[in-house]
């Protein structure tokens, strides 16, 4: 079996979200890497890819946009984010809606899906009322809890390939 974890950070949160499930990962071949770094034809021969990204505005990143609309040849994905919205938000719901349509429409098997919330570390953010609103969630995330269940997470997904 080979498995794949492939991020795109820019906070380094999501950087720290997959590492700990690339630690949850137990048998067979895997690699982490972020998007940018890996080619997406290197993955047609994967089992189970792990895709991670922040939340931006409600939206993905037009990097990992670009990446999941060129990995037409993943069969199994299991995706992973992070965010600084408190989970009823329906910014993050409409990321991962967003990203699960691509994904679909390269007739990939969603295999489930994980996130946390993330420290904001832009000035200009911290300024945004729905930001600090929300402070108390994402302050000092991802923590160790985020990060052991991110392995759990890595584990049980890879389990079922």
């Amino acid at each position: 079996m080979t498995t794949y974890v492939t991020y795109y950070s820019e906070t380094g949160n999501t950087e720290k979200i997959a590492k700990g499930i690339f630690e949850g990962v137990e048998k067979g071949e895997k690699e982490i890497a972020k998007l940018s770094d890996i080619d997406s034809d290197k993955l047609k021969d994967s089992d189970l890819v792990f895709i991670g990204f922040p939340v931006h505005a409600g939206g993905l990143p037009k990097e990992v946009k670009s990446f999941m609309k060129g990995a037409s040849s993943i069969k199994n994905v299991a995706i992973f984010y992070t965010h600084s919205s408190p989970k009823e938000m329906k910014m993050v719901n409409g990321a991962i809606k967003a990203a699960e349509k691509i994904l679909k429409g390269n007739n990939a098997e969603i295999m489930g899906n994980f996130g946390c919330f993330g420290t904001v570390n832009v000035d200009s953010l911290l300024k945004l009322p729905m930001i600090k609103q929300s402070e108390e969630f994402w302050k000092d995330r991802p923590n160790e809890d985020d990060l052991k269940n991110a392995k759990e997470f890595g584990r049980e997904i890879s389990s079922k390939i």
